[in-house]
C-alpha cells in the first residue's frame, strides 16, 4: 500500500539576537527633567516632648475613717501595738506580763508570758521577730512572731519606752534620750533630745527617726 503524506512537521531551532541600529547617533535628547516644588506644613516637636513623659502619681489620702471593729481585752492596759502582714495584732500590756496576740476582728489568738510589763513594740517581719520594751526591767525582749516564743532580755541603760528598728540596729526611747544599740545589746550611740520620756519612736524615709 502506498501512502501519500501531503503535510508533515519540521523541527526548527530558533534563537534571538539584538541587532543594534544607528538611532542613538540620530537622537540628541531623550527629554527634560522638570523639578516641581510644593510647600509642606510640618509641625516641630521638641525632642523632649517626643520622649515618654513621667506622670507623677497622685496619692489620695483618706479624708475620713469609719469604725470597723471594736473589742476589749479584759484585765489589760494596752500601750504599744504591732501589726503583722497577716493582720495579727500584738498588744503590749502595762498591767501584767501577758503580751496579747489578737486577730483583726478581735479574737484572742494567744498570749505570750513576757518577763515583765511591756510598753513599746517594733515588728521586724523579715526576721519573724518582735522587739518589745520592758520599762521596769530596763530591757528589750524579743518574741518570735511565728512560734510565739520569747527570747532573752537585752539590757539598756535606763527605763525604755518607744522602740524602732533602724537598719540593723535598735533605737529605744528613755528619759530625754534615745539609745541606739545593736541587736546584741551593745550601746552604739546616745542622742540627747532634751525632753521627758520618749514614749513613741518611728522611722521615716532614709532612716530618719520620728519621736514623740
Amino acid at each position: 500500500m502506498q501512502m501519500l503524506f501531503k503535510n508533515f512537521c519540521r523541527l526548527k531551532d530558533v534563537s534571538l539576537s539584538l541587532k543594534e541600529s544607528d538611532l542613538l547617533s540620530v537622537i540628541k535628547s531623550f527629554g527634560t527633567v522638570e523639578i516641581k516644588e510644593t510647600s509642606l506644613d510640618v509641625k516641630y516637636k521638641p525632642f523632649k516632648i517626643q520622649q515618654a513623659q513621667f506622670l507623677q502619681q497622685q496619692i489620695k489620702r483618706p479624708s475620713n475613717f469609719q469604725l470597723d471593729v471594736k473589742f476589749k481585752v479584759p484585765g489589760s492596759k494596752l500601750v504599744g501595738i504591732g501589726v503583722t502582714k497577716d493582720n495579727r495584732i500584738f498588744l503590749c500590756n502595762m498591767y501584767g506580763s501577758s503580751l496579747f496576740v489578737m486577730s483583726d476582728k478581735g479574737k484572742q489568738l494567744a498570749t505570750v508570758q513576757m518577763d515583765g510589763r511591756q510598753w513599746g513594740i517594733a515588728i521586724e517581719e523579715d526576721n519573724n521577730t518582735a522587739w518589745v520594751t520592758l520599762p521596769y526591767k530596763k530591757s528589750v525582749q524579743t518574741v518570735d512572731i511565728v512560734t510565739l516564743k520569747k527570747g532573752r532580755l537585752i539590757k539598756v541603760p535606763c527605763n525604755c519606752y518607744g522602740i524602732a528598728i533602724i537598719d540593723d540596729q535598735i533605737a529605744v526611747g528613755g528619759d530625754g534620750k534615745i539609745y541606739i544599740i545593736s541587736k546584741n545589746g551593745d550601746l552604739k550611740k546616745t542622742l540627747d533630745v532634751e525632753g521627758s520620756q520618749v514614749h513613741s519612736l518611728s522611722v521615716g524615709q532614709k532612716t530618719s527617726a520620728l519621736l514623740c
